[in-house]
């Protein structure tokens, strides 16, 4: 562009010669271009190129089952950390305990060996020369026996055998006795190291739980209650109130097992003594509440039979203090947390009493629908069973004070002033069986647990989990599926799978723990190629909760029907190690705990051996 006079651009026209050169460049360009474009297609239609896009894949593949595997292993790694330094500190601790045992224990020694100086000290100067110089003691005493000849017969008279029989049977006696008592003194030592360690554990539950403190304050509530009811049954001699005494004392079981559920909370695992850990003592608390209930229920209603042919003299006025024990069982009930009891009530079938409720409130809310949120819910069983109690009681009182003063003369005049007993007589057996009723539920179901049964609710979930294990990856069959009941909720199990020889076993693993670890706590999985020739991989699966490694527990043995494989599982006390003679893997896996031998680290071992 040029400026001109009139102050206006001119553009100049291009010129033939530059107009050809740019149809040239322009050309070239597409020559170019096609010719790159056919020369790239021929690349990527070559059988090279599609052979190194294979292996590309392949290696990507790989390399996702390793970082993943990795993954696994660094985060198994950290838990297994948190184990060991969780097991030293145990172990160091015990050490110490130790320690301080054997430190009393070389305190008493020393002051026997002083108290024996200065009793007996020519025989303890006998005694330090025989240890400081043991072997010409015994060269003394061998040229004494020596000394006296062998072929030496000495008779002994008749009276002299007698005195000898006589002196063997009392040092026979005298045995036997020290023995007793020495059974006896083991005992006593016993029972007094359990109630200092349950003393113990009780002082430092309440200085770590604000529960546990609770707890024993209700208890203490409850046990002046109960107190004061007994005292109450042998002045009024009602068996009405003795049986409805008897549920109060159940409500100091229930405190109990209140109490067991929160020591089992914070007491872990341990190799030395339960490597499932507690739970189990919460279902022995359970069952033995409820079978306490059930057998006093049955002495009651024996104390009612022989009332009917022999009746007592009843004083009804003590029956109306009926209130005060109810009062004190509905805090119990609701004013203490018990995860086990709650779980049972939950998890089993209902009572009798429980479905009679339930059809006298569903006819109730018929008439009034109002109380269908009130009515129609569940109805805890013991609050139900203390309110039922409480009626009866004084229904009893009632019967007794106004049925009773219409009686015949002849009835007065057999029984004084008093009136009849036999109200009581029924209030007692029918509380004996509602407190029957509520029981036997709970009981069978924590007793199905004792028997290590799977409950009834998880079967389903439990097929589900195990169809769709069988499904995954790699997979070709699930055999010997072993599940059973640790605790409420709480599932141990087994299960072999058959992967086919190309599976990667690890991500196997992974995937069917992953599947099955939501449902079962304490899991064992062994893992075999269908390839006999190859070896097997094990991997145990532990809960948060428990972070102990589990090799070298003792486990049962199950057997495969092949004879080319011979694995292991674990029992009810906890998985074991397969044999590494068939395991060229092992991972034991916990939320806490990990536990990897590769390989070259087995060969390294072994080749370490010969």
């Amino acid at each position: 562009m040029i400026p001109t006079s009139n102050n206006k651009l001119m553009l100049h026209r291009p010129s033939r010669g530059a107009i050809s050169r740019v149809t040239l460049l322009v050309a070239y360009s597409r020559v170019a271009a096609d010719a790159l474009l056919n020369s790239i297609t021929a690349l990527v239609n070559s059988d090279n190129v599609e052979k190194v896009i294979d292996l590309q894949e392949v290696m990507l593949h790989k390399l996702e089952k390793t970082n993943e595997m990795l993954r696994t292993v660094s985060e198994l790694s950290v838990q297994r950390y948190k184990v060991l330094s969780e097991e030293l500190l145990g172990h160091v601790q015990t050490i110490h305990r130790l320690k301080k045992e054997l430190g009393g224990i070389f305190k008493r020694i020393h002051a026997l060996k002083s108290f024996f100086t200065t009793q007996y000290p020519e025989e303890m100067e006998q005694f330090n020369q025989h240890i400081s110089d043991p072997f010409s003691s015994e060269d003394r005493l061998e040229s004494n026996c020596t000394s006296v000849p062998q072929d030496a017969e000495l008779p002994l008279p008749k009276r002299m055998e007698t005195v000898r029989e006589e002196t063997s049977a009392e040092s026979y006696s005298m045995r036997s006795s020290i023995q007793l008592l020495d059974g006896f003194f083991q005992d006593l030592r016993l029972a007094r190291k359990t109630i200092f360690y349950l003393f113990s554990e009780a002082k430092h539950l309440i200085a770590a739980e604000s529960r546990a403190t609770r707890v024993f304050a209700t208890a203490i509530l409850v046990s002046l209650c109960l107190l004061f009811l007994l005292v109450t049954c042998n002045l009024s001699n009602s068996l009405a109130l003795t049986a409805f005494t008897h549920l109060i004392t159940f409500d100091l079981l229930f405190l109990l097992v209140a109490l067991t559920s929160i020591w089992t909370k914070r007491k872990p695992a341990s190799l030395l003594s339960y490597t499932l850990g507690y739970e189990r003592f919460e279902v022995v608390a359970v069952f033995a509440a409820t079978i306490l209930a059930i057998l006093s229920s049955f002495f009651e209603i024996k104390e009612a039979v022989e009332r009917i042919f022999e009746p007592p003299e009843v004083y009804p006025g003590y029956l109306l203090l009926c209130p005060l024990a109810l009062i004190v069982h509905i805090i119990t009930i609701y004013g203490i947390e018990n995860p086990a009891f709650g779980h049972v009530i939950l998890a089993s079938g209902s009572s009798w009493l429980q479905e009679h409720a339930t059809d006298i409130s569903r006819t109730l809310c018929s008439f009034i629908p109002g109380l269908s949120r009130i009515l129609l819910p569940r109805v805890n069983p013991f609050s139900l069973v203390g309110v039922s109690a409480s009626s009866v009681v004084f229904t009893v009182y009632w019967a007794m004070t106004r049925i009773g003063a219409s009686t015949s003369a002849s009835v007065h005049h057999h029984h004084g002033s008093l009136p009849d007993p036999l109200p009581d007589t029924i209030g007692g057996v029918v509380i004996s069986l509602m407190l029957f009723g509520t029981m036997v539920p709970m009981m069978l179901y924590s007793g199905r647990i004792l028997l290590q049964t799977v409950p009834a609710h998880m079967v389903g979930p439990l097929d589900k989990a195990f169809r769709e294990a069988s499904t995954i990856d790699g997979v070709l069959e699930l055999r010997n599926e072993h599940v059973w009941s640790i605790g409420f909720g709480s599932l141990a199990g087994t299960v072999y799978v058959r992967v086919r020889r190309d599976a990667d076993e690890q991500l196997v693993l992974a995937h069917v723990t992953n599947r099955l670890s939501s449902l079962v706590k304490y899991l064992t999985v062994q893992v075999y190629k269908d390839d006999w020739t190859r070896k097997s991989t094990a991997l145990s699966w532990l809960p948060g909760t428990v972070g102990i490694p589990v090799p070298n527990i003792p486990s049962r043995t199950l057997l495969q029907k092949d004879a080319h494989l011979e694995t292991k599982a674990s029992n009810v006390n906890g998985p074991r190690k397969p044999s590494m003679q068939h395991s060229p893997g092992l991972y034991q896996v916990n939320n806490f705990n990990h536990n990897l031998i590769s390989p070259g680290m087995e060969s390294h071992k072994h080749d370490h051996h010969h």
